[in-house]
């Protein structure tokens, strides 16, 4: 839509954001450099020192898709198609530091759409970019336990919602989400 709003091809469109996106990128990595432990302390959130009572997480990581067309050509299209979201997507892997600044190496390339976050995982090794020792913060759908701890990297996952009594206006105990 934006070439041909433009007045030029497709593929000149496509040259020039590919080349913007890896301008960004670039620029990115010398705005973002990768942050010594005692910056990271010293910037740490105070409601993850509250949460895990101390200051050991290193990595958030998490997995997104972006939304694509189907191929025409069927290898490409069956290894896009996401069985989770019902349609073609690209998956990347993301992460960042604890106070959300991305470096090298942080977003890794992308995947089909069918791979699944541990593959993914496993595939980028971003792993080994968390300090022996330290923790890493997932989704609670993100199950990389095995892998983790084969580095020495402690799985922080959310923790689940509890059933908990509570009395309604009426004085009825019933049992509600928080």
């Amino acid at each position: 839509m934006v070439a041909r709003l433009l007045g030029i091809s497709e593929g000149r469109m496509y040259d020039i954001f590919r080349k913007w996106v890896q301008l960004l990128d670039e620029t990115r990595k010398e705005i973002f450099l990768r942050l010594t432990q005692s910056n990271i302390i010293w910037t740490y959130p105070i409601h993850f020192i509250k949460a895990d009572g101390r200051a050991r997480c290193s990595l958030l990581l998490d997995a997104f898709e972006v939304f694509t067309q189907q191929s025409s050509n069927n290898n490409v299209a069956s290894s896009t198609h996401s069985d989770y979201k019902k349609y073609c997507t690209v998956k990347f892997l993301g992460s960042c530091d604890n106070i959300g600044c991305t470096w090298d190496g942080t977003i890794p390339s992308r995947n089909p759409g069918r791979i699944y976050d541990v593959s993914v995982t496993r595939y980028t090794k971003i792993l080994s970019q968390v300090p022996f020792g330290f923790t890493c913060k997932v989704d609670k759908g993100f199950i990389i336990d095995n892998d983790a701890s084969a580095k020495g990297v402690v799985v922080d996952h959310p923790q689940k919602r509890l059933k908990a009594k509570t009395a309604n206006i009426c004085g009825h105990v019933s049992n509600t989400k928080d």
